[in-house]
């Protein structure tokens, strides 16, 4: 499941930079969208896809294959994550991770439930409570008034 996360976020980054990249095409020729909405979902979308024939014709084409390849990622990266979906839904540990306040399934991804991963060596190695009790803060002394005289 971990591969499956660290590919999720790989594509993740893939798709952010294609998005940035049409951005950045969009705002050379001085073409910006009236609403302030996101130009790659919903009416952004149809914009943007209206917008690319205002484009030069070699840079509609690239921008035209930067939103295919975009599409491809998206669906690559929503099959994945249907199949951490299922996988999270299989596996004890993370079914006890989902009784915790505030713990969606993204901050499930990382943790397995096999001994020997980082998730679990970080609970064996936690200090028991007592010894927790005994860690005091660290104060500095106080310097005496008679160590700040001038040395004679």
């Amino acid at each position: 499941m971990t591969d499956q996360a660290a590919r999720t976020v790989a594509l993740s980054k893939l798709r952010t930079a294609l998005k940035n990249r049409i951005h950045a095409t969009l705002a050379k020729y001085g073409i910006t969208s009236a609403e302030p909405s996101d130009i790659f979902a919903g009416a952004g979308r149809a914009w943007l896809e209206t917008t690319v024939s205002r484009l030069p014709p070699e840079t509609g084409r690239c921008v035209a294959q930067e939103i295919d390849a975009l599409d491809g990622l998206q669906l690559q990266i929503a099959q994945l994550e249907e199949r951490i979906r299922e996988r999270v839904a299989l596996t004890p540990t993370i079914q006890l991770l989902k009784g915790l306040p505030g713990v969606g399934d993204t901050a499930k991804r990382g943790h397995r439930d096999r001994p020997g991963d980082r998730f679990h060596r970080s609970l064996q190695h936690a200090r028991p409570a007592r010894q927790l009790r005994r860690c005091r803060p660290h104060r500095p002394r106080q310097r005496r008034q008679d160590s700040l005289r001038p040395h004679a």
